[in-house]
């Protein structure tokens, strides 16, 4: 409203000369190539976030992938591997709580990454049993 309000009063100070058709589809052609600009920046930011997010998908397949097979590995030891393999599973709900805790605040981790306790344990566990061999 306030720029069809600066447009009447713009008119009337204006001469007649720059009323004219000529002038009048400059405007309009202006007016076309910011809205062209605006589609273009708003498309981008659209590709942007679909690039990340996509980003972000697959990093979560490969955990999953990986964690699946690290459980299929850990499977074919028999006994021996059934300690790792509950560790395991026990500390992938508290990762993944971890990972969209963090995602949910949008706030920047203040710590560095640290290995948890219970992946401490599952190495340790693969060290005294590699040591015994």
């Amino acid at each position: 409203m306030a720029g069809a309000a600066l447009g009447m009063t713009l008119r009337a100070w204006l001469p007649e000369a720059r009323l004219s058709p000529e002038t009048k589809e400059v405007v309009r052609l202006g007016a076309g190539l910011l809205a062209t600009l605006a589609a273009v920046v708003i498309s981008l930011m659209i590709a942007s976030a679909k690039t990340s997010y996509d980003a972000q998908d697959a990093h979560f397949r490969q955990l999953a992938a990986n964690l699946v097979l690290a459980d299929q590995l850990l499977a074919l030891y028999g006994p021996d591997g059934g300690g790792a393999r509950k560790l395991m599973r026990e500390a992938v709900p508290a990762a993944l709580d971890r990972i969209w805790r963090e995602k949910a605040t949008g706030a920047p981790q203040t710590t560095a990454f640290t290995a948890n306790s219970v992946a401490e344990q599952i190495y340790k566990r693969d060290r005294v049993a590699n040591s015994g061999q």
